[in-house]
């Protein structure tokens, strides 16, 4: 993951995001929203994360670290249930009409006392926790995921990401997460943007049993003489739940090299042999997924904390939510030093439903969350209407922020004027949506080029290649759909090792228009029949087929960009449908060689 400080040097510009909220309403579709904040019964404080389910509609909510929640129900006989972990289960009393709730939930009462263990607890805390690693399911389980991230600058909010994923999860760990829709706002702080390029992807390279190279050790991860050499550990409760397990609350403190060991607690089902939450902390980490954007820039400090839940479905324990959250000491080529605080939080909250994805695929799982949002159009459509639950929507800080006039969103971040400018340092090689505007490869670091000389036609071939693909995703909300389309051109199945001349742009160019022309022809199409989304998902998939064909005949044909008589009529082609003459922007005549 990479953490920047990057030089402002476009403008500001002013976005304001208008909105449709539905007022609370029974009748709304068949449900409305709720909201509230769950707090401890007994001092009142807010309990952070806490897990709001509903048992009608199959879907959950967290609350936020104050407490606040909201939840979609479809009626008031709808079965509402707030939980934590070391508290009693409590359903929330629907009321016809009442959308505001205060839940106060109790500590377990079956306590069975405080119990230091002194001397024999070696044997006994590791055989119980090798016997929860024995029983990790192996079943992969889908689910969407919220994902939200923020980072503040001496108090004052400086970014924020979100975004939504089908999640795969596999017992504990979440191994795996596909973007269904993002978005981000930055807001610049003197003449500096600080953003996290990659946070959801740490999120993912943190297991609970796997050593890793980029965090710090906690006691499952430990051999018992590890564990033994290494760690003190207690036990801090031990109480009864509502399911007459019993359960035990582990605490775990280095006995040194605090900077590679976490600490923290461990909360275990030792009845059914599973974890329920661990809470990791670690001041002055010597390890972290975190690497300064830029090579001169460097991480002084950081300090990490990882909060994960997990639920049990069966005897079995998945994955539920984490809350990572890590302050860094940054210090820039300058020497100017800054303390960015930066909180994450994802929640899968549908086990086993998924979304229905965009037609659009990566070619790599470490292309992080900013260069995702960069690929793909911002969809106004979802974001107005999606139904799907946040964890700040009570306060709506996330919308505040979002349309602040002082934050650049990727709505205008990823423009050509700015990707170009400060962005192209932001995104080195950026995908980019078709426009008026003409492209070109950048020649690469070390200035080279590949030479001209090269007449073996296979071995040419290898050269280059243009990833151009056709974005599409499909929405529904009541009685309306919408289909968002885009002609992208992807940097990470693109190479052009050639010599970049006028002639070599034009074929370049050439085929990206050539890509927008069949979009757009699949739009009109689609428009024509008025299809559903299983239909148009097929069209889709139709037109792929013949897009591989024109693309394997446009090469074939133009030899990249050397037999210009026949660039020319595809040039032509461009001319008619999208009014862009190529060859004469770029001052080729059809008889240059």
């Amino acid at each position: 993951m990479k953490r920047s400080i990057l030089p402002r040097k476009s403008a500001v510009r002013n976005w304001l995001l208008f909105l449709i909220a539905a007022a609370g309403s029974w009748h709304t579709y068949g449900q409305t929203t709720i909201e509230g904040r769950i707090l401890s019964d007994d001092s009142k404080a807010p309990l952070a994360y806490a897990t709001i389910y509903n048992k009608t509609t199959g879907k959950g909510a967290i609350s936020d670290e104050l407490g606040h929640f909201q939840i979609t129900v479809t009626s008031a006989q709808d079965e509402v249930v707030a939980s934590y972990v070391g508290y009693l289960k409590q359903r929330i009393e629907l009321q016809t009409g009442k959308v505001k709730y205060e839940v106060k939930l109790r500590e377990n009462p079956a306590m069975l006392g405080e119990v230091e263990v002194v001397g024999t607890w070696e044997a006994d805390w590791f055989d119980l926790l090798n016997a929860c690693r024995k029983r990790q399911s192996k079943i992969i389980k889908p689910s969407k995921a919220y994902f939200e991230l923020h980072s503040t600058l001496d108090n004052a909010q400086i970014e924020l990401v979100e975004g939504y994923f089908n999640a795969e999860i596999q017992s504990y760990d979440l191994i795996g997460l596909e973007m269904k829709a993002g978005r981000l706002a930055v807001q610049a702080s003197g003449e500096r943007l600080f953003v996290s390029m990659e946070s959801s992807r740490a999120v993912t390279m943190h297991r609970l049993f796997e050593i890793s190279d980029v965090f710090p050790d906690s006691p499952l991860l430990l051999n018992r003489k590890q564990l033994k050499i290494q760690y003190s550990i207690s036990m801090s409760k031990r109480f009864v739940n509502e399911n007459a397990d019993t359960v035990i609350v582990l605490d775990f403190v280095p006995k040194k090299s605090q900077g590679r060991l976490f600490s923290g607690e461990i909360w275990i089902n030792a009845s059914r042999k599973n974890i329920l939450k661990i809470e990791q902390h670690c001041a002055a980490a010597q390890r972290y997924p975190f690497r300064p954007l830029f090579p001169h820039d460097s991480i002084r400090n950081i300090d990490i904390s990882i909060t994960k839940t997990f639920r049990e479905q069966g005897s079995e324990a998945f994955f539920n939510h984490v809350d990572f959250s890590y302050t860094v000491d940054y210090q820039d080529r300058k020497s100017q030093k800054y303390q960015v605080h930066t909180q994450a939080v994802l929640y899968a909250y549908a086990p086993d439903e998924v979304f229905d994805l965009p037609e659009f695929h990566f070619s790599s799982d470490s292309i992080g969350d900013y260069r995702k949002i960069n690929a793909f159009p911002y969809n106004d459509f979802f974001w107005t209407h999606h139904e799907e639950p946040k964890v700040s929507d009570l306060r709506q800080d996330n919308e505040r922020f979002f349309q602040s006039p002082a934050s650049i969103t990727n709505k205008a971040l990823f423009t050509a004027r700015n990707i170009f400018e400060g962005g192209a340092k932001l995104l080195q090689y950026p995908f980019v949506a078709w426009s008026e505007q003409r492209i070109h490869f950048r020649e690469f670091e070390d200035g080279s080029v590949a030479s001209k000389s090269f007449n073996n036609q296979a071995f040419t071939s290898d050269l280059y290649r243009l990833g151009v693909k056709i974005f599409m995703d499909v929405n529904s909300f009541g009685d309306s759909t919408n289909m968002l389309t885009a002609t992208i051109f992807d940097p990470y199945e693109s190479r052009y090792r050639l010599p970049q001349t006028p002639v070599a742009l034009c074929f370049i160019n050439i085929y990206f228009d050539l890509m927008e022309i069949e979009r757009r022809d699949l739009i009109l199409e689609i428009a024509a029949s008025q299809k559903h989304i299983s239909e148009i998902k097929q069209a889709y998939r139709q037109h792929q087929e013949h897009w591989s064909a024109l693309s394997r005949r446009y090469f074939n044909e133009v030899q990249r960009g050397e037999n210009l008589e026949n660039l020319e009529s595809w040039n032509q082609r461009v001319v008619a449908h999208l009014g862009i003459d190529n060859m004469a922007i770029l001052g080729l005549k059809p008889s240059e060689k």
